[in-house]
C-alpha cells in the first residue's frame, strides 16, 4: 500500500490524477488534514484517511498498514512548524511500519541558500536520513504553476514588475512531479538516493513574457525592482511579512543561480521528457 500525506493539495491532486491514470487507484490511500477535501476521489477506487500533521496519532493511523509514504512537504510557512511537522510525521511514519519515506524537498536545500524556506528541507531531509527509514528525497524546481500568480496580474495592468527579470529558473510542472514520484513510489525505475526535478529548460521571467506577449498579442512594460521594492509591493497588496520576505528571497535565490541547473530525473524517473515553464504558460493562456 501507498499513503500519500497532504493529499488535499495541488501535487497530491495531480499525485491522485496519475495513480488513477496508471490504474493503481485500488493500491494508493489518500490522506488529508480534512477527510472532506478529498472523500470525492474514492469514487475511482482510492482509500481514503486522515492524517493531520499537527496530529500526530492520525499519522499513526492514517498510514497503517502502509509500505510507502509519499511525504508532501508542509506548507506552513513558519519554519520551525514545519519542521516540527515532518519529523511528527516520520516519527508517526516509523511507529505505523512504513519501510520507505518518498519526501517532497525542493531543489538546492542548502543551510546557506538565500531562499527562507530552504531551512525545513534541510532539516527534513537529515531527520529522515538519520530515521533508519529508505529514504528517497524528490528536490522540486520552483513550480511553473506559481507562474500564473505574476502573469495574471501583468495581464490586466501591463506591467510586469519584479526582482530578477533575467534570473532563469528550471520551472517544474506538478504532473511531471507526480509521474515521477509515481514511479518511485511503484518502484517502476528502481528510484534510490536523491533526484533534482526541473523542467527541460531553464528560463527567465523576461523570456516567458515574452512568449505571453505572442501569445496574447499584448506587451509587457517590464520592471526590474530591487528586492526591497518587491517586499513593499508584495506586503501592499496584503500579504503577510513573513510569506513577502519568503517570496522575494526566492527571487534572490534565483539571480544567485540556485534554480538555474536542468537535470534529467524527470526522464530518468517517469520514463518521459519534463515540461518547461513555457509548455505550462502555454496551456495557462489557452484556458483563459
Amino acid at each position: 500500500m501507498i499513503v500519500i500525506s497532504a493529499a488535499s493539495g495541488q501535487l497530491g491532486h495531480a499525485l491522485a490524477e496519475e495513480f488513477s491514470a496508471l490504474g493503481k487507484a485500488g493500491q494508493v490511500r489518500l490522506t488529508a488534514r480534512s477527510r472532506a477535501a478529498i472523500e470525492a476521489w474514492s469514487d475511482q477506487g482510492f482509500a481514503i484517511g486522515h492524517a493531520d500533521y499537527d496530529a500526530p496519532a492520525t499519522m499513526v493511523e492514517g498510514f497503517a498498514g502502509a509500505d510507502t509514504l509519499i511525504l508532501i512537504s508542509s506548507s506552513d510557512p513558519v519554519n520551525e512548524t514545519r519542521i516540527r511537522q515532518h519529523k511528527a510525521a516520520i516519527d508517526a511514519a516509523k511507529a505505523a511500519g512504513v519501510s520507505r519515506i518518498i519526501y517532497t524537498s525542493f531543489a538546492n536545500p542548502d543551510p546557506f541558500s538565500r531562499f527562507l524556506w530552504a531551512a525545513p528541507h534541510v532539516a527534513t531531509e537529515a531527520y529522515l536520513a538519520a530515521s533508519g527509514i529508505e529514504a528517497i528525497f524528490l528536490r522540486d524546481a520552483p513550480y511553473a504553476a506559481n507562474l500564473a500568480l505574476v502573469l495574471g496580474p501583468a495581464l490586466q495592468s501591463g506591467v510586469l514588475a519584479t526582482h530578477g527579470l533575467d534570473a532563469t529558473i528550471a520551472y517544474v510542472t506538478h504532473g511531471d512531479v507526480a509521474a515521477a514520484a509515481a514511479a518511485a513510489a511503484l518502484d517502476q525505475a528502481g528510484a534510490k538516493g536523491t533526484y533534482l526535478l526541473t523542467g527541460s529548460r531553464a528560463l527567465s521571467v523576461r523570456e516567458i513574457a515574452a512568449e505571453v506577449g505572442r501569445l496574447t498579442g499584448r506587451d509587457f512594460q517590464l520592471v526590474e525592482l530591487t528586492a526591497s521594492a518587491m517586499g513593499d509591493g508584495l506586503r501592499q497588496l496584503g500579504l503577510p511579512a513573513i510569506i513577502a520576505d519568503a517570496l522575494v528571497s526566492l527571487n534572490e535565490a534565483a539571480v544567485a543561480g540556485e534554480y538555474a541547473t536542468v537535470s534529467g530525473d524527470v526522464v530518468r524517473l517517469a520514463g518521459h521528457p519534463a515540461a518547461c515553464g513555457l509548455d505550462f504558460v502555454r496551456g495557462w493562456i489557452s484556458e483563459r
